[in-house]
Formats: structure tokens, sequence, C-alpha cells
């Protein structure tokens, strides 16, 4: 349940930041203060593409420590989700797996804390609701 709180909340602080994003963010991507990535549905397009800028805040940082590789060499992931060479139905099946793991853990945070609505990581991208609702419930 751990893991699906932390990356629930990492999405939500990164701006609605999605699972394929989150798979695919570098230690490049990450500055003293901020981080920047362009959004994955934007990202082939020559014009309209999304660069995000995210503050980092002390919850982003437990969170990239906790969860992140270890070797923060500049074209590393910095979660451990992906290697490089991996084929586009690779990553899709990796991200996709990540995407189950999380949303299994949130029906499971949602059961024990008696929250009704149905939490997903889609919903950290798209609305804030879940913040305000049952906040102090999610919090440790």
């Amino acid at each position: 349940m751990d893991y699906a709180r932390d990356f629930w909340v990492f999405s939500y602080l990164s701006n609605g930041m999605n699972m394929r994003d989150i798979c695919k963010l570098k230690y490049k991507d990450i500055g003293k203060e901020f981080f920047s990535f362009i959004r994955n549905k934007t990202r082939d397009k020559t014009k309209g593409q999304i660069i995000v800028t995210v503050p980092i805040i002390e919850e982003i940082t437990r969170i990239m420590k906790k969860w992140g590789n270890r070797d923060k060499s500049p074209e590393n992931y910095v979660f451990p989700f992906l290697t490089e060479g991996l084929t586009e139905k690779q990553i899709q099946y990796k991200v996709r797996h990540r995407v189950e793991k999380i949303n299994q853990g949130l029906e499971l945070i949602c059961k024990e804390l008696g929250i009704e609505r149905k939490l997903t990581s889609y919903v950290a991208k798209h609305s804030d609701y879940c913040f305000r609702l049952e906040t102090s419930k999610l919090q440790r």
C-alpha cells in the first residue's frame, strides 16, 4: 500500500504526471529545486509539446529516495521500472503493469480507510478532489 500511495502522491504533486512519464523520468531531468519533463502525449508533436516543470518538495524527494535507483547517473531512469533497449511494446507492458499494481494498492487503501469512491492513478492526474476528499486519511 505504501508503494501505491507514494506513486499516487508523486503523480499528483507532479502536475498529474502519468505513469509512462514517471517511468521515463531520468536523473538528467532532475535539478536542485525543479525537475522537468515533456508529457508523453505531446512528445512527438513538433508544435504543442507540453513541458512541465515541477518544484521538488520534501515529499517528492522522499519518494525518489525511497523508490529510486541507487545509480543516479544522468542517463539512468529515476525509478527502476525500465531499462535501456526495451521495445515500445515492452515499455507499454511495463507501464501497464505499474498502473495495475498501483491501482490494486489504492483499492486496498480505500477499503481500509472506508473511502467509497474509486481511487485510481488516473484520478491523480485529472483532478484534485482526492486531496480534498479524505486528505488526512491518506497521510501517515
